[in-house]
């Protein structure tokens, strides 16, 4: 996929930008504005938080198998994981363009609480799968649901 990239790079013509010479003032100046959009804060602490539960996950969950004696599942949990979250992208996405971001990143939201839920009294293999299928659901529609507003800001 990296030399697919780079041989695009050859391919594709980016427009050349003419900037104002006060634009090109403003992009110069040092200042805390030209590192942070303050429209992205609110949405960068969502991020932050739920990419934080998320991670804990990521960093956990071998350890977690381990002790709950759930090794068996556990080889499944990412790709249940990645299934869940690869075909759910088409419909929220849609639902992203017809209903709006709220109408899918509260219900995503909701699912993947369900999910760490669901994970702090997993007991055998079915409520493990079940988590990473709840994971898939909400974190997948979530990271969706963060890059299309940013990309609203440009």
């Amino acid at each position: 996929m990296l030399i697919f990239g780079l041989a695009a790079t050859k391919i594709l013509k980016v427009p050349e930008v003419k900037l104002t010479d006060e634009q090109k003032k403003a992009v110069t100046k040092l200042s805390v504005k030209s590192f942070f959009e303050e429209k992205a804060l609110p949405m960068a602490i969502i991020i932050f938080f739920v990419s934080l539960g998320f991670a804990s996950i990521l960093g956990f969950i071998t350890s977690y198998e381990k002790e709950q004696n759930l090794l068996e599942a556990g080889k499944y949990f990412f790709v249940v994981y990645s299934i869940f979250t690869v075909f759910s992208r088409p419909f929220t996405g849609r639902l992203f363009d017809k209903k709006g971001d709220n109408f899918v990143m509260y219900p995503s939201f909701l699912i993947f609480a369900i999910g760490l839920f669901i994970l702090s009294i997993t007991t055998n293999e079915i409520m493990l799968l079940t988590v990473a299928a709840c994971m898939g659901l909400g974190f997948g529609p979530l990271l969706l649901g963060m890059i299309v507003p940013i990309l609203k800001f440009k």
